[in-house]
């Protein structure tokens, strides 16, 4: 099991989620993710969200005060992963996002409805655990 410590950004823009739909190079299954990757050396976990978020969609972001972290096993390109990843609530620095330029693994990118898309993140219970941190605020 390979260890890996990422940063992700979610950002939700009236009830829509800023999503990325990914296809495993390995199986060649699709699934839908957020945006996030590997913190860089001499990079903050915060500076690495906001990196990730700006090379995957186009998007600039602005951090928001609320954080999360959370744990979980991985399975990707035919290895499995134990992620440890600090996630970061996010709004729109700007309304149109710039150009996406070699994203490989990634096949779109879209504002999903939450949460009639919460069936679209069952592959991976992380990713549903961190939508409730974030959006559970907003549904009151």
């Amino acid at each position: 099991m390979i260890n890996r410590t990422r940063a992700g950004m979610v950002c939700v823009d009236d009830e829509n989620i800023l999503s990325i739909k990914q296809r495993d190079p390995k199986s060649g299954d699709e699934f839908w993710s957020l945006p996030g990757g590997g913190i860089e050396a001499a990079e903050t976990a915060l500076e690495a969200a906001i990196r990730e978020t700006r090379e995957e969609t186009g998007y600039s972001v602005l951090p928001k005060s609320r954080s999360f972290t959370n744990d979980y096993k991985f399975f990707w390109n035919g290895q499995t992963y134990y992620c440890r990843t600090h996630w970061f609530e996010g709004s729109l620095a700007s309304i149109k996002p710039a150009e996406v330029i070699s994203e490989t693994d990634i096949i779109a990118c879209q504002w999903l409805p939450w949460p009639s898309c919460r069936d679209d993140f069952n592959h991976n219970a992380a990713l549903l655990e961190v939508l409730d941190f974030f959006t559970s605020h907003k549904m009151d």
